[in-house]
Protein backbone atom coordinates (compact mmCIF):
# COMPACT_ATOMS: atom_id res chain seq x y z
CA UNK A 1 0.00 0.00 0.00
CA UNK A 2 1.08 3.41 -0.53
CA UNK A 3 0.57 6.47 1.81
CA UNK A 4 1.77 10.14 2.19
CA UNK A 5 3.59 11.70 5.15
CA UNK A 6 3.01 15.49 4.70
CA UNK A 7 5.25 18.01 6.31
CA UNK A 8 4.38 20.97 8.82
CA UNK A 9 5.41 24.37 9.70
CA UNK A 10 4.49 26.11 13.32
CA UNK A 11 2.31 29.01 12.88
CA UNK A 12 3.53 30.13 16.56
CA UNK A 13 5.67 28.35 19.38
CA UNK A 14 6.58 29.75 22.59
CA UNK A 15 8.63 27.16 25.02
CA UNK A 16 7.39 27.50 28.80
CA UNK A 17 9.76 25.75 30.91
CA UNK A 18 12.20 23.02 30.58
CA UNK A 19 11.19 19.65 32.34
CA UNK A 20 12.91 17.85 35.22
CA UNK A 21 13.36 14.96 32.33
CA UNK A 22 14.96 17.05 29.88
CA UNK A 23 12.69 17.75 27.77
CA UNK A 24 10.82 21.46 27.19
CA UNK A 25 7.43 22.20 27.72
CA UNK A 26 6.08 24.07 24.40
CA UNK A 27 2.77 26.05 22.97
CA UNK A 28 2.53 25.36 19.39
CA UNK A 29 -0.11 25.84 16.56
CA UNK A 30 0.88 23.38 14.15
CA UNK A 31 -0.14 22.93 10.68
CA UNK A 32 0.19 20.49 8.21
CA UNK A 33 1.38 21.60 4.55
CA UNK A 34 0.91 19.86 0.87
CA UNK A 35 4.73 18.77 1.06
CA UNK A 36 5.22 15.05 1.18
CA UNK A 37 7.26 11.92 1.48
CA UNK A 38 5.88 9.13 0.25
CA UNK A 39 5.55 5.81 2.13
CA UNK A 40 5.15 2.38 0.37
CA UNK A 41 4.87 -0.83 2.59
CA UNK A 42 4.57 -4.45 1.12
CA UNK A 43 4.02 -7.71 3.64
CA UNK A 44 7.00 -9.87 4.48
CA UNK A 45 6.94 -12.97 6.23
CA UNK A 46 8.72 -11.91 9.82
CA UNK A 47 11.25 -9.15 9.74
CA UNK A 48 11.05 -5.13 9.43
CA UNK A 49 13.11 -3.46 6.64
CA UNK A 50 13.29 -0.07 5.81
CA UNK A 51 14.40 1.45 2.06
CA UNK A 52 15.05 4.77 1.47
CA UNK A 53 15.59 7.06 -1.44
CA UNK A 54 18.11 9.69 0.39
CA UNK A 55 21.46 8.66 0.51
CA UNK A 56 23.14 8.51 3.89
CA UNK A 57 19.83 8.37 5.90
CA UNK A 58 19.61 5.63 8.77
CA UNK A 59 17.79 2.64 7.89
CA UNK A 60 18.01 0.77 11.22
CA UNK A 61 16.05 0.87 14.23
CA UNK A 62 17.61 4.92 14.85
CA UNK A 63 15.07 5.91 11.81
CA UNK A 64 11.98 6.72 13.14
CA UNK A 65 10.05 4.87 10.71
CA UNK A 66 11.62 1.38 11.73
CA UNK A 67 11.04 2.23 15.49
CA UNK A 68 7.31 2.94 14.92
CA UNK A 69 6.73 -0.47 12.88
CA UNK A 70 8.56 -2.66 15.59
CA UNK A 71 6.92 -0.51 18.04
CA UNK A 72 3.16 -1.57 16.71
CA UNK A 73 4.22 -4.94 15.91
CA UNK A 74 5.34 -5.50 19.72
CA UNK A 75 2.15 -3.81 20.69
CA UNK A 76 -0.30 -5.87 18.29
CA UNK A 77 1.92 -9.23 19.23
CA UNK A 78 1.73 -10.57 15.75
CA UNK A 79 4.40 -12.33 13.98
CA UNK A 80 4.17 -10.75 10.47
CA UNK A 81 6.38 -8.49 9.13
CA UNK A 82 6.85 -5.68 6.04
CA UNK A 83 9.17 -4.21 3.90
CA UNK A 84 8.91 -0.24 3.77
CA UNK A 85 10.08 2.01 0.53
CA UNK A 86 10.38 5.51 1.69
CA UNK A 87 10.57 8.51 -0.88
CA UNK A 88 11.72 11.42 1.10
CA UNK A 89 10.96 15.08 -0.19
CA UNK A 90 11.09 16.72 3.63
CA UNK A 91 14.48 17.86 4.21
CA UNK A 92 16.05 16.66 7.43
CA UNK A 93 16.86 18.78 9.89
CA UNK A 94 14.45 21.70 8.88
CA UNK A 95 11.84 22.06 11.14
CA UNK A 96 9.40 20.88 9.05
CA UNK A 97 8.44 17.24 10.87
CA UNK A 98 9.43 14.86 8.14
CA UNK A 99 10.64 12.11 10.10
CA UNK A 100 8.05 12.15 12.93
CA UNK A 101 5.48 12.49 9.92
CA UNK A 102 7.22 9.43 8.19
CA UNK A 103 6.89 7.48 11.72
CA UNK A 104 2.86 8.55 12.20
CA UNK A 105 2.03 7.25 8.36
CA UNK A 106 4.08 4.38 8.77
CA UNK A 107 1.54 3.55 11.68
CA UNK A 108 -1.18 3.96 10.13
CA UNK A 109 -0.17 2.38 6.63
CA UNK A 110 0.90 -0.75 8.88
CA UNK A 111 -2.32 -1.16 10.48
CA UNK A 112 -3.91 -1.49 6.97
CA UNK A 113 -1.64 -3.89 5.61
CA UNK A 114 -1.77 -6.37 8.97
CA UNK A 115 -5.35 -5.67 8.63
CA UNK A 116 -5.58 -4.53 12.49
CA UNK A 117 -7.60 -1.77 14.46
CA UNK A 118 -6.78 0.45 17.02
CA UNK A 119 -8.46 3.08 18.56
CA UNK A 120 -7.47 6.94 17.84
CA UNK A 121 -6.75 7.37 21.94
CA UNK A 122 -4.39 4.37 21.63
CA UNK A 123 -2.63 5.45 18.66
CA UNK A 124 -1.96 8.83 20.05
CA UNK A 125 -0.20 7.27 23.32
CA UNK A 126 2.01 5.02 20.72
CA UNK A 127 2.89 7.66 18.68
CA UNK A 128 4.18 9.51 22.20
CA UNK A 129 6.20 6.91 22.86
CA UNK A 130 8.29 7.52 19.27
CA UNK A 131 9.25 11.33 19.03
CA UNK A 132 7.35 14.62 20.16
CA UNK A 133 5.52 15.74 17.29
CA UNK A 134 4.15 11.93 15.74
CA UNK A 135 0.72 12.46 17.65
CA UNK A 136 0.35 15.80 15.79
CA UNK A 137 0.70 14.04 12.52
CA UNK A 138 -1.98 11.17 13.59
CA UNK A 139 -4.29 13.86 13.69
CA UNK A 140 -3.54 15.86 10.91
CA UNK A 141 -4.76 19.28 10.19
CA UNK A 142 -4.33 22.03 12.60
CA UNK A 143 -3.48 22.16 15.93
CA UNK A 144 -3.15 23.13 19.30
CA UNK A 145 -0.11 20.82 20.53
CA UNK A 146 0.93 21.62 24.90
CA UNK A 147 3.08 19.54 27.01
CA UNK A 148 6.25 18.25 24.82
CA UNK A 149 3.86 18.33 21.79
CA UNK A 150 2.01 15.80 22.79
CA UNK A 151 -1.01 17.15 23.89
CA UNK A 152 -3.36 17.97 21.19
CA UNK A 153 -6.09 20.38 20.50
CA UNK A 154 -7.85 20.08 17.17
CA UNK A 155 -8.51 23.44 15.34
CA UNK A 156 -11.07 23.41 13.19
CA UNK A 157 -12.63 25.75 10.33
CA UNK A 158 -9.23 26.67 9.09
CA UNK A 159 -9.46 28.91 5.92
CA UNK A 160 -7.11 27.24 2.96
CA UNK A 161 -3.88 29.41 2.83
CA UNK A 162 -1.15 29.33 0.95
CA UNK A 163 3.12 29.18 1.82
CA UNK A 164 6.47 29.58 0.33
CA UNK A 165 8.91 27.25 2.06
CA UNK A 166 12.66 27.45 1.61
CA UNK A 167 14.60 24.91 2.69
CA UNK A 168 18.56 27.17 3.55
CA UNK A 169 20.47 23.77 2.60
CA UNK A 170 21.11 23.57 6.13
CA UNK A 171 20.26 21.21 8.98
CA UNK A 172 20.27 22.12 12.46
CA UNK A 173 19.53 19.51 15.65
CA UNK A 174 16.79 20.51 17.26
CA UNK A 175 18.39 19.49 21.08
CA UNK A 176 20.65 21.90 20.08
CA UNK A 177 18.34 24.67 19.21
CA UNK A 178 16.56 23.79 23.03
CA UNK A 179 20.11 23.60 24.75
CA UNK A 180 21.08 26.98 24.08
CA UNK A 181 18.10 28.61 25.53
CA UNK A 182 18.35 30.59 28.74
CA UNK A 183 15.73 30.51 31.21
CA UNK A 184 13.92 32.35 32.29
CA UNK A 185 12.45 33.61 29.17
CA UNK A 186 11.06 37.27 28.89
CA UNK A 187 8.33 38.78 26.72
CA UNK A 188 6.42 35.55 26.98
CA UNK A 189 3.72 35.39 23.74
CA UNK A 190 0.60 33.77 23.86
CA UNK A 191 -1.49 31.78 21.17
CA UNK A 192 -4.99 32.32 22.21
CA UNK A 193 -5.25 35.60 19.44
CA UNK A 194 -3.69 33.52 16.72
CA UNK A 195 -5.63 30.66 17.79
CA UNK A 196 -9.11 32.24 17.89
CA UNK A 197 -8.01 33.96 14.24
CA UNK A 198 -7.72 30.32 12.64
CA UNK A 199 -10.73 29.15 14.45
CA UNK A 200 -13.04 32.00 13.10
CA UNK A 201 -11.91 30.85 9.49
CA UNK A 202 -9.97 34.24 9.07
CA UNK A 203 -7.88 35.09 5.77
CA UNK A 204 -4.32 34.88 6.70
CA UNK A 205 -4.15 38.58 6.55
CA UNK A 206 -6.23 39.18 9.53
CA UNK A 207 -3.85 36.42 11.59
CA UNK A 208 -0.22 36.82 10.38
CA UNK A 209 0.82 39.36 12.31
CA UNK A 210 0.42 37.06 15.69
CA UNK A 211 2.68 34.40 13.92
CA UNK A 212 5.78 34.02 16.40
CA UNK A 213 8.46 31.12 17.30
CA UNK A 214 10.83 32.05 20.37
CA UNK A 215 14.09 29.31 18.67
CA UNK A 216 14.39 32.13 16.30
CA UNK A 217 15.45 33.89 19.34
CA UNK A 218 18.48 30.96 19.15
CA UNK A 219 18.90 30.38 16.01
CA UNK A 220 18.81 33.48 13.92
CA UNK A 221 21.66 34.89 15.37
CA UNK A 222 23.91 31.28 14.93
CA UNK A 223 23.06 30.79 11.25
CA UNK A 224 23.04 34.43 8.88
CA UNK A 225 21.91 32.08 5.77
CA UNK A 226 18.59 31.74 8.10
CA UNK A 227 18.45 35.08 8.77
CA UNK A 228 19.12 36.41 5.38
CA UNK A 229 16.30 33.88 4.18
CA UNK A 230 13.64 35.40 6.33
CA UNK A 231 14.83 38.96 5.30
CA UNK A 232 14.65 38.15 1.64
CA UNK A 233 10.88 37.07 1.62
CA UNK A 234 10.08 40.21 3.81
CA UNK A 235 11.57 42.47 1.31
CA UNK A 236 9.53 40.89 -1.26
CA UNK A 237 6.29 42.17 0.78
CA UNK A 238 5.32 38.75 3.04
CA UNK A 239 5.43 37.97 6.31
CA UNK A 240 7.56 34.66 7.01
CA UNK A 241 9.04 32.56 10.06
CA UNK A 242 11.23 29.99 10.76
CA UNK A 243 9.46 26.66 11.54
CA UNK A 244 10.26 24.91 14.55
CA UNK A 245 13.74 24.52 15.00
CA UNK A 246 14.45 25.10 11.91
CA UNK A 247 16.54 25.70 9.56
CA UNK A 248 12.99 26.29 7.16
CA UNK A 249 11.19 29.26 6.83
CA UNK A 250 8.23 29.88 5.43
CA UNK A 251 6.26 32.96 4.05
CA UNK A 252 2.67 33.92 3.89
CA UNK A 253 1.12 34.53 0.41
CA UNK A 254 -2.18 35.25 -0.88
CA UNK A 255 -2.07 32.81 -3.38
CA UNK A 256 -0.49 29.91 -5.40
CA UNK A 257 0.33 32.16 -8.17
CA UNK A 258 1.68 34.73 -5.72
CA UNK A 259 3.40 32.22 -4.09
CA UNK A 260 5.31 31.08 -7.61
CA UNK A 261 5.90 34.55 -8.33
CA UNK A 262 7.90 34.53 -5.06
CA UNK A 263 9.23 31.00 -5.85
CA UNK A 264 10.91 32.77 -9.23
CA UNK A 265 12.29 35.44 -7.59
CA UNK A 266 13.91 33.55 -5.19
CA UNK A 267 15.54 31.32 -8.14
CA UNK A 268 18.42 32.67 -8.17
CA UNK A 269 19.68 31.19 -4.63
CA UNK A 270 21.02 27.78 -3.91
CA UNK A 271 18.03 27.25 -1.75
CA UNK A 272 15.16 24.46 -2.03
CA UNK A 273 12.07 26.42 -2.73
CA UNK A 274 8.27 24.91 -2.55
CA UNK A 275 4.65 26.66 -3.23
CA UNK A 276 2.52 24.30 -0.91
CA UNK A 277 -1.65 24.92 0.92
CA UNK A 278 -3.00 23.99 3.93
CA UNK A 279 -3.36 20.71 4.32
CA UNK A 280 -5.09 18.51 6.37
CA UNK A 281 -4.59 14.40 6.18
CA UNK A 282 -7.99 13.63 8.65
CA UNK A 283 -10.15 14.98 6.06
CA UNK A 284 -8.27 12.09 3.71
CA UNK A 285 -8.53 9.76 5.72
Amino acid sequence: MKTVAPAKINLFLEVKKKRSDGYHSIESIMQEISLFDTIMIFPAAKNITLSCSFPGLATDASNLVVKAAMLLKKELKIDSGAKIVLDKRIPLGAGLGGGSSDAAATLRGLLQVWKRHMSYRKLVRLASRIGADVPFFIRGGTALARGIGDILTPIKNVRKSFFVVVFPNVSIPTASVYRKLHFPLTNRRESNKIKSLLEASKRAREWETYIYNRLEEVVLPRYKTIFLVRKKIESLGYRSLMSGSGSAVFGIVPSRKEGERVRRRLSSTRWKVWVVESFDSASKA
